[in-house]
């Protein structure tokens, strides 16, 4: 059974109204749409596919900054936050033939 571990996803909005979102604790997972809840839609989906390859591979699934740790970037042009969930797959023990 897959747990879920809560992520801090940053939203911006552009100048022509498309909308952004990144997740800080996820390298690389980033969405773009041409509304909050398709972007953030699309961010979870990508979110939970980089966690798994993450765990395919066996690494280490980063943990999430908590919010009331979650610090402001000056660089990115903020429209809103929320929490996005993440499916963590459970560790699987892996065989390995000797």
């Amino acid at each position: 059974m897959s747990e879920f571990r809560r992520y801090v996803a940053v939203v911006e909005k552009n100048q022509h109204g498309r909308i952004f979102a990144h997740i800080p604790d996820l390298p690389g997972v980033t969405a773009g749409g041409n509304t909050v809840d398709d972007t953030l839609r699309i961010l979870a989906d990508i979110a939970d596919d980089y966690v798994l390859d993450l765990a395919n591979a066996n690494l280490e699934v980063p943990g999430a900054t908590a919010w009331e740790e979650f610090k402001s970037d000056p660089d990115v042009n903020e429209f809103l936050r929320c929490i996005v969930p993440v499916r963590i797959p459970p560790k699987v023990s892996r065989t390995v033939k000797i």
